[in-house]
């Protein structure tokens, strides 16, 4: 019979060392495989987000700026969660000098703009919104919404 004193024998403080550090590494090693596995996806995401939020502040520091003889860029807005890209535009001339059906015409741009080889919506699987204001800033005149599920 093998005396209770053998068998609970502590261990040398050395080795205790050894295999509570090989249990961090193995620990780790599981931890790092599972992530790896599981979410490139989200490091995928979180890299956009990063770049996007990084747009947003370098483009909000130098507006307002002009778009073309009728608009301006007000604002851009970057929400991750939701994986929303908001510009907020506003016009510099009066709505009603705008041609008839141009709420269209601009949604069709919208879409192609951020449909193509390059788009928001199509590449990177990011809404893109514009909401364009009236001159005076107190009318919304315009909602342009391109999700990736128009780009199909």
């Amino acid at each position: 019979m093998v005396s209770r004193s053998a068998c609970s024998k502590p261990l040398p403080q050395s080795e205790v060392i050894f295999k509570s550090q090989k249990m961090k590494i193995y620990i780790w090693s599981i931890t790092f495989v599972a992530v790896s596995l599981i979410s490139p996806q989200l490091w995928a995401q979180e890299a956009i987000c990063r770049e996007l939020l990084d747009f947003e502040r370098e483009t909000n520091s130098k507006l307002p700026r002009s778009t073309d003889a009728a608009t301006e860029l007000i604002q851009v807005r970057v929400n991750c969660e939701l994986k929303l890209v908001s510009y907020i535009m506003r016009l510099t001339i009066d709505h009603r000098e705008l041609a008839g059906g141009w709420q269209q015409r601009k949604l069709r741009q919208h879409q192609q703009l951020h449909c193509n080889a390059n788009g928001m919506a199509s590449q990177l699987g990011w809404t893109a919104r514009t909401v364009l204001y009236s001159s005076n800033h107190l009318t919304m005149l315009s909602e342009l919404v391109t999700r990736p599920s128009d780009c199909s």
